[in-house]
């Protein structure tokens, strides 16, 4: 059973994604999914939900899809537009850590990205929603509320250190 902690890889020549468990005692990695994406543009960030073994993964442009256990490739919606550029664009997500549920539907998320500003400006937002993902390889981003806003805004393309880890 997953502990808790994960490792994650993308391969950008084979085109995979894989989710790793880590035993806290050995350090060894257990695979718990690997399924090919070759669809995946500019990947950023991952998040796996140990209940369903899903892998979400971030694009810098502003999506986020996601791969089931099974290997079928979808679309999170909903996701707020992002500035894109140098390495600015969507960062993180991350599932809200809950009691393991064998479904995705109604989950809370948290998520990071690089916002537009006035005058050229950009900076680093985070936010919470609901993810809501009622039917097979479809799932949205519902009720978003941005929590933390970067004040002032730069200018310049960079990723603003937009992480997120619940402690």
């Amino acid at each position: 059973a997953p502990s808790g902690r994960f490792a994650y890889s993308v391969n950008h020549s084979a085109g995979t994604v894989s989710g790793f468990t880590i035993d806290p005692m050995t350090g060894v990695l257990t695979p718990i999914a690997s399924s090919p994406v070759n669809s995946l543009g500019g990947p950023w960030a991952m998040a796996i939900d140990p209940g369903t073994g899903v892998v979400f993964v971030t694009e810098r442009r502003g999506r986020i899809k996601f791969v089931e256990p099974g290997g079928t490739v979808g679309t999170v919606t909903g996701v707020p537009e992002v500035a894109y550029g140098g390495q600015g664009g969507l960062g993180d997500f991350v599932l809200a850590p809950i009691a393991r549920s064998p479904v995705l539907d109604r989950r809370l998320v948290y998520l990071s990205w690089a916002e537009p500003g006035p005058g050229g400006t950009r900076g680093a937002a985070v936010a919470r929603a609901g993810l809501a993902c009622a039917e097979h390889a479809s799932c949205r981003l519902q009720n978003l509320q941005v929590i933390w806003r970067q004040e002032p805004k730069t200018t310049g393309q960079g990723h603003y250190s937009h992480r997120i880890v619940f402690a």
